[in-house]
């Protein structure tokens, strides 16, 4: 019995999850649009989950990841820290899944 009560919590999980994670995209790939826009830049063309907006959309600095990662923040209403689009230790560009994933931890833990 216990078995079959702990399935569709999981499943449940599973969906929630993969929605939250597609809205982030979505915020994320929106955010990076918006930022090139306000700065005079053209819209990418495609932001794919393998991109890393800091180099490859051209144009996006990390002045701009500082700028999405706070309006990321305004959406989902948790602090973010300064840049999600540089890794932990600063230096290199994240991808669009590694910002999702640490969104999703940060989102998660409540920083």
């Amino acid at each position: 019995m216990g078995g079959a009560a702990v399935a569709p919590i999981r499943v449940q999980f599973c969906v929630m999850s993969k929605s939250m994670n597609d809205s982030m995209r979505d915020d994320i790939r929106r955010v990076v649009e918006q930022v090139q826009i306000a700065r005079g830049r053209a819209a990418p063309a495609a932001v794919g989950d393998e991109v890393r907006p800091i180099g490859d959309v051209p144009g996006f600095t990390v002045e701009d990841g500082v700028d999405a990662t706070r309006r990321l923040a305004d959406i989902w209403g948790c602090p973010f820290g300064d840049n999600l689009f540089l890794a932990w230790e600063g230096t290199r560009p994240q991808t669009v899944r590694e910002i999702v994933t640490a969104m999703m931890i940060l989102q998660a833990h409540g920083f």
